[in-house]
């Protein structure tokens, strides 16, 4: 049966499809999770607790299925590279922990129209440690990529940023632990939903510096990302993806208003269930034009390219992430809704850590051997100094032929070396030679002919 279902998803349609019906699930959970107590009725009522349920089940196939689909033609990647081996065992770990987490308390709810707080705990905790090591470790795996190469900048702007993104997410799940802990053991439907008073202390102080933080990572990101997919944007306007980006960055400020104190919201009951329901649904928009903009970009390259599918990956990284990572369980409602949404937290940060690190790796690949073409193509005095005859006798493809096999045994190389197929192909190696071509000889005959 699973097969069958994961078979039927893996068409292109019925993907996107499944992606929709996923992100709706999750976005309903994170919004009812940011505001209970308006309709604690609701929540509490048979098409509450049948709601709540459905979620679960989505997130537990939405954890397998999506798990699956990033590794399904990638075995020979992870075999290859041990950075994403340990990490897609760390996932796989963590998603069996969080899915027999989330199975525990949905028959506790059945059964015993009860849960423990301890369930919470381990959603949450999981989500904080777990979480932001991986982030963390990631970061620290692309910094020390720039630091070995020093030829793609987005390597830097994306360690530098997922290490505040660990942070980040270290100190929001952190501060919800302490207070979770205060809570009573077990959770029934009788108890009131109370968020605990976080004013004027350390919690309050650590969650003003991690907006900031939050939004110095966020800049990082778009950055990188920009210089990511510019790379491969020859048949995409590139004014386009930068409006993209933009646009995504004020949907992003548009959530932070209160935080930087440029607007005042109002503290009525009512105005605050509709302002949480904004920022819940903003946040997941600025996440999925964020997406979209890797996925217009993948959806141009070839389908042979192995870029298209790493982007792809990362695009659903980054949507999802965007909309769980607002989840909170620290109101305690009955039942828990955010519990599905953190549960989701370690396979969408899984998903775009994937997909980020196969992409930014390919690229910087991408670059040197670029380097390597362009500084042997110059090398080659005798062909550019007879370039009109060479094109006559074919000495031109000779040299080009030699140039195609030493890139060829750079390019298996760095494959074996990385465990990520480079997007160079024998006919992008012969274009990017002629273009260097070209340019070294429209600079001889300028330095010729100063005047022309």
């Amino acid at each position: 049966m699973n097969k069958f279902f994961f078979n039927f998803f893996c068409e292109t349609k019925n993907f996107y499809f499944f992606i929709v019906i996923l992100n709706v699930s999750l976005v309903i959970d994170v919004a009812i999770c940011t505001s209970p107590e308006f309709i604690s009725g609701n929540i509490k009522s048979p098409s509450g607790l049948f709601g709540f349920i459905l979620i679960i089940f989505m997130s537990i196939y939405g954890q397998i299925y999506l798990t699956k689909f990033t590794e399904k033609n990638d075995k020979e990647t992870l075999f290859k590279s041990k950075y994403l081996f340990i990490l897609s065992k760390t996932n796989k770990i963590a998603c069996y922990i969080l899915i027999l987490n989330l199975i525990v308390v949905t028959l506790s709810i059945i059964l015993f129209s009860t849960f423990s707080i301890i369930n919470l705990l381990i959603a949450n905790n999981i989500s904080c440690f777990i979480g932001s090591f991986i982030l963390g470790l990631f970061g620290l795996k692309f910094i020390l990529w720039f630091k070995e190469r020093k030829n793609s900048y987005n390597l830097l702007f994306y360690g530098l940023g997922f290490i505040f993104f660990s942070f980040c997410n270290f100190i929001i799940f952190m501060s919800d632990t302490f207070l979770l802990i205060e809570k009573p053991l077990l959770i029934t439907p009788n108890m009131p939903i109370i968020y605990p008073d976080i004013d004027d202390n350390i919690f309050d102080i650590l969650t003003n510096y991690w907006s900031y933080l939050q939004t110095i990572s966020f800049i990082m990101l778009l950055i990188a990302s920009y210089l990511l997919l510019y790379h491969y944007t020859e048949k995409i306007n590139k004014y386009k993806l930068i409006f993209g980006l933009v646009l995504v960055f004020i949907v992003y400020m548009s959530t932070n208003l209160n935080t930087f104190h440029i607007m005042e919201i109002s503290i009525h009951e009512e105005d605050l269930f509709y302002y949480y329901i904004f920022q819940s649904l903003i946040n997941t928009l600025g996440g999925i034009i964020f997406g979209y903009s890797f996925w217009k970009v993948a959806n141009k390259l070839d389908k042979n390219n192995p870029i298209r599918r790493f982007l792809i990956i990362s695009a659903n990284g980054i949507i999802l992430i965007y909309t769980v990572t607002q989840a909170t369980v620290i109101a305690t409602a009955f039942p828990p809704y955010g519990i599905s949404s953190l549960s989701f937290i370690i396979v969408s940060i899984y998903l775009l850590n994937f997909g980020l690190y196969a992409s930014a790796i390919s690229l910087s690949n991408d670059l040197q051997l670029r380097g390597k073409i362009r500084s042997l193509t110059i090398k080659n005095t005798s062909l550019l100094g007879n370039i009109g005859q060479a094109h006559m006798t074919g000495e031109l493809q000779k040299a080009i032929d030699n140039v195609k096999h030493i890139v060829k045994k750079e390019e298996q190389e760095l494959e074996e070396k990385t465990g990520i197929e480079s997007s160079f192909t024998e006919e992008k190696v012969q274009d990017y030679m002629e273009q260097v071509i070209q340019e070294v000889m429209a600079a001889r005959m300028k330095k010729n002919n100063p005047n022309v």
